[in-house]
């Protein structure tokens, strides 16, 4: 079974070893909580994160806007899945792994946007992908860059865009701890 519990307080206390204690931020993570801990001697795992704010729904609905607007201008067309790819491309946030033969296709399925990035020789019996990060897990710093870098695209296009005070405006709603 797995929770996600939302704390507003935490403490350490150093008795008997180290205690981590959590105040839970509403009445329904606490009774989260109590569930979760009804059965005290019972071995679990726990991940705790840093909150941060997620990206407003509106950068992320005028991301989609002139990335559809883009899809549509290109001769031939382009799906918006296919436009926000190129995006993600150019703008986005990317790695390289080296990934044994076994375990590419687990790979793909845990990062959508995957390219074979260098052949290896049979013998190394892997590859090296380039993956791109989708932009739901970026940061307020990373959807920005991201954001420009489509409105430019656009712009190119002669696609109607925010002004510049209009898109600041829009990413300071939301805070992020970078």
């Amino acid at each position: 079974m797995s929770t996600t519990i939302k704390f507003i307080q935490k403490k350490m206390l150093y008795e008997d070893g180290v205690w981590i204690c959590l105040k839970p931020s509403s009445p329904e993570d606490a009774a989260r909580a109590r569930r979760f801990c009804s059965k005290p001697n019972e071995e679990c795992d726990a991940e705790i994160d840093k909150h941060r704010d997620k990206r407003s729904g509106e950068a992320n609905r005028y991301c989609w806007k002139l990335i559809s607007k883009i899809a549509e201008a290109l001769t031939p067309p382009l799906t918006k899945d296919e436009v926000y790819f190129n995006m993600l491309k150019k703008y986005g946030q990317t790695g390289v792994v080296k990934v044994p033969n076994e375990d590419v296709e687990r790979f793909k399925r845990q990062f959508v946007y995957v390219e074979e990035h260098e052949k290896l020789a049979p013998e190394d019996r892997a590859k090296y992908l380039r993956f791109w990060v989708g932009s739901s897990h970026y940061n307020t710093r990373e959807m920005y860059l991201f954001i420009q870098g489509i409105i430019s695209d656009a712009q190119e296009l002669d696609i109607d865009t925010r002004t510049p005070d209009e898109i600041a405006l829009m990413m300071e709603r939301y805070k992020s701890e970078d």
